[in-house]
């Protein structure tokens, strides 16, 4: 099976045919199987490659490529991981998420609090 044009999924998608165009599933998971093929740019939450994508690939979550999985376009995601036998071309950008920056400032927040009411109480903060 071959799609020409954009793909926009509200589901998760387990795809073994071609997309020439846009795949776009902001709040789901893409699988590429081995025997599928993607030539364009894909944003989802979560993809996992085992197959091929020649563009872009964006995800909130994760990108996996695994063993067979050929990607040559931009990785855009905070966890990026590739399995022996994977082939990637091109750069990688960890950016991190909105998520993970307000966890990190209520972490921090934490921290000062209890190292300020240890100093008010006279006790030593622990490393």
């Amino acid at each position: 099976m071959v799609v020409v044009g954009e793909l926009l999924m509200a589901e998760d998608l387990y795809l073994a045919g071609e997309v020439i165009g846009r795949v776009e599933m902001h709040d789901h998971m893409l699988t590429v199987l081995s025997t599928g093929r993607v030539e364009g740019d894909v944003s989802a939450k979560s993809v996992v490659v085992l197959g091929e994508i020649y563009g872009n690939v964006f995800a909130s979550l994760r990108i996996v490529l695994g063993d067979g999985a050929r990607v040559s376009g931009k990785l855009t995601c905070p966890r990026v991981s590739m399995a022996p036998g994977a082939y990637f071309h091109g750069p990688v950008d960890m950016q991190l998420g909105d998520e993970y920056w307000e966890r990190r400032r209520a972490a921090y927040d934490k921290s000062e609090a209890a190292v300020t009411r240890n100093a008010v109480w006279g006790k030593r903060a622990r490393a």
